[in-house]
């Protein structure tokens, strides 16, 4: 007899692990900081696997669609999707997030994008929400407890595509957090849960989604070490003098100096895991 995990359970038993031995909440409580949001911004615009993402999405999205963006961050999908389709819902719970996505809706007199300030957990289909949707995505925003219930939600108000990226294997954070964690708070480290999570818990729901494998070599490129310190100190909470020197050290023996500029090399492996809703029924 084949034994039968709980996908979800192990989902949940992860994040709670990386939860109560990291920040003490969930990951998009991180980009609160408009500051941080900015750069994150910047820095992922000029990445290339960003417009990769930017050109499938828009090449898969129709002009009539109605798309749901959960995470939408700074709008780094959203905005460029607008100009492609009637209308979209961006859910982003980070309010230094939803503040740069409201800063560039409106610089760019985008009409046909709303902003729901909420955690996915937290929405409400029916008040929230306009459903049914073509296109649901979720971008790296899977920071969910309780993935499962999540997922179900996301298929509750899609009734074409559904479109998932997440994580494979260790992400650049998660190295630098293992390094660190110990050094600067006495602890540990245990890294969010992944995309194998994901896939086996679709695959125990009946749903075999398309996956593809994504890899990127990119960079992180700091204006000066005070740059990066004031990063790092907000991201790994490390304000007193004695950690600030353990971050210090760590970016001079991680970073490149360009010029005036230093520069960190961020490789990153993740999936795409995707699947037509309209398949899902007739299974």
């Amino acid at each position: 007899m084949v034994e039968q995990f709980d996908w979800a359970k192990l989902w949940i038993e992860a994040q709670k692990r990386n939860i109560a031995s990291g920040r003490g909440g969930e990951c998009w409580l991180a980009w609160d900081d408009e500051g941080s949001a900015r750069a994150y911004r910047i820095r992922s615009s000029q990445q290339e696997a960003t417009q990769k993402r930017i050109k499938e999405i828009c090449n898969l999205a129709k002009r009539d669609w109605h798309v749901l963006d959960i995470g939408a961050g700074p709008g780094t999908l959203a905005v460029p999707l607008s100009r492609s389709v009637a209308h979209i819902t961006a859910v982003e719970p980070a309010s230094g997030m939803a503040a740069v996505l409201e800063e560039e809706i409106a610089s760019r007199g985008i009409t046909n994008v709303t902003i729901i300030r909420k955690r996915w957990d937290d929405i409400d289909a029916i008040a929230d929400l306009r459903p049914p949707y073509d296109l649901c995505i979720a971008s790296f925003s899977l920071g969910m407890l309780d993935v499962s219930t999540s997922i179900k939600q996301m298929m509750a108000v899609t009734k074409r595509h559904i479109v998932i990226y997440w994580h494979a294997g260790l992400q650049p954070w998660d190295r630098d957090a293992i390094e660190l964690w110990p050094l600067l708070h006495g602890r540990s480290y245990d890294p969010i849960p992944k995309s194998d999570i994901v896939f086996n818990l679709l695959y125990s729901m009946g749903i075999y989604p398309d996956i593809r494998v994504t890899r990127s070599r990119g960079t992180m490129v700091f204006g000066s070490l005070e740059e990066a310190l004031k990063q790092y100190s907000a991201r790994f909470h490390a304000h007193s003098h004695e950690k600030r020197a353990i971050l210090i050290d760590f970016l001079k023996r991680r970073t490149i100096p360009d010029g005036k500029r230093l520069v960190m090399p961020r490789n990153h492996v993740g999936m795409r895991i995707s699947w037509n809703m309209e398949d899902y029924h007739e299974a």
